[in-house]
């Protein structure tokens, strides 16, 4: 029912605005109207999709610095970034939402109602400002292979094997421009480009259906990396270059059965990148 504008966002500390607008006949906007400034607010975060969340927010109705009463005609919330939540994130788009929890105890019982549903971007962390956005989360991770938690902690970063998920994003980007080759121009621009300029705007569209395969990928060849560059000495050498074998063919199958969608006014028609010539590209 309300929108809010993407939360471009670098470190922790800042606060974001968000006026709640409801739809008004015709397809026009309108201010939301029927709260007080009194209900309970939550505010999740999770990478898109129907993944799980990552954290949550502190969200709280907004009041002026004067202390001026809650503005029913404009109701507006205040969302806060604080560093210890950031922290917690890996770089590139999230999702969130702003609700009011359902509560049976309250009187009348009170059912869950939705009142933003966004996106914001980490551009950098603390200490890692020239880290890029990567296409997994650092529990993407330790979902798949528990024991990347017990690997020396000199090799992790604060954004959880930055260089590793770095190069699985080359990997990933180097594909989709292989694939982008064989596409007609769009637009007028060359389909290089085109394709080229939406893996820079980092316009993945994470919640397009099947674009969980992405995420997969991008998992199973940082892991690969991992095992390369970083091997756990819990496990023994030749299962180790059984399970790079095996990282790497997960990698390069998935990523070839991905079909994926850009979002923005500029963004270029999906593209699905079964036909890469992995095998001779990708090592």
């Amino acid at each position: 029912m309300y929108t809010a504008s993407p939360k471009q966002h670098g470190v922790g500390g800042d606060d974001e605005e968000i006026l709640l607008r409801g739809r008004a006949p015709k397809g026009s906007w309108a201010p939301a109207v029927g709260f007080n400034g009194t209900e309970p607010l939550a505010c999740d975060v999770w990478p898109g999709g129907s993944r799980s969340v990552s954290t949550t927010l502190p969200v709280a109705w907004y009041v002026a610095d004067d202390g001026s009463s809650f503005n029913a005609n404009k109701p507006t919330v205040t969302l806060g970034f604080p560093e210890a939540a950031m922290t917690t994130l890996t770089l590139g788009w999230w999702r969130f939402k702003i609700y009011i929890p359902a509560d049976d105890e309250a009187d009348p019982p009170r059912d869950s109602e939705l009142l933003v549903d966004g996106r914001f971007k980490i551009y950098a962390g603390p200490g890692s400002r020239t880290a890029r956005a990567v296409y997994h989360t650092y529990s993407d991770l330790t979902d798949e292979c528990s024991w990347i938690d017990d690997l020396a902690d000199e090799f992790k970063d604060q954004t959880a094997f930055q260089a590793a998920a770095e190069d699985a994003r080359d990997w990933i980007d180097n594909a989709v421009y292989e694939a982008s080759r064989y596409r007609t121009c769009w637009r007028g621009v060359p389909p290089t480009v085109a394709y080229g300029d939406a893996l820079k705007a980092d316009s993945i569209d994470f919640d397009a259906p099947g674009a969980s395969q992405i995420v997969k990928a991008s998992v199973y060849r940082t892991i690969w990396t991992i095992l390369r560059r970083n091997p756990p000495s819990k496990i023994a050498a030749d299962s180790i270059d059984a399970m790079k074998a095996e990282y790497a063919d997960m990698a390069e199958k998935t990523l070839q059965s991905c079909r994926m969608h850009f979002v923005g006014d500029d963004a270029p028609p999906p593209i699905n990148i079964a036909y890469v010539p992995f095998g001779r590209v990708s090592r």
